[in-house]
């Protein structure tokens, strides 16, 4: 399940649609590359999500809600970014290097907003509190729970 919109990306980006407000086949990106774009990203906070022991893909409505803000922000940054402007055009920045970097954001953006994901999803208190018989359900702080001690806090 694909979060977020075209229509709300366009019109995040209106210079970059067509005159409709819309992505065609002829706009930089073509309504093709942003719906894959979104497909990515949501693929990214679902995988953020299950990692922190979420229900993923999110079903309760506010967490969705929450979910679409974040696609339709990042891929309008790419739509930015792919056409020389916004927040990745300080550097030459390629595509993959963008989404690797939103990659990043959405873990930290999940793992940020996990307890209150796991409440509005309907995971009983008892079982999203760190250190809870579910098996730690929720990370306790920053990446300390991640497989890269590396990343970890403690490191």
């Amino acid at each position: 399940m694909a979060y977020g919109s075209a229509d709300s990306i366009a019109a995040f980006v209106p210079r970059f649609a067509n005159k409709s407000g819309r992505f065609d086949n002829v706009t930089v990106p073509t309504l093709e590359t942003v719906d894959e774009w979104r497909a990515q990203v949501s693929a990214m906070l679902d995988i953020a999500m299950a990692t922190a022991g979420l229900p993923a893909p999110a079903m309760a409505a506010t967490v969705v809600t929450m979910l679409d803000s974040f696609v339709n922000a990042n891929v309008s940054g790419l739509v930015r970014g792919v056409n020389g402007q916004g927040r990745f055009a300080e550097k030459p920045t390629s595509t993959d290097e963008m989404l690797l970097a939103i990659s990043d954001a959405a873990d930290a953006w999940v793992q940020r907003r996990a307890t209150g994901i796991a409440a509005q999803s309907g995971i009983p208190e008892d079982e999203a509190a760190p250190g809870s018989k579910a098996g730690s359900r929720l990370p306790m702080r920053g990446l300390e729970y991640t497989r890269e001690p590396s990343r970890g806090e403690y490191s």
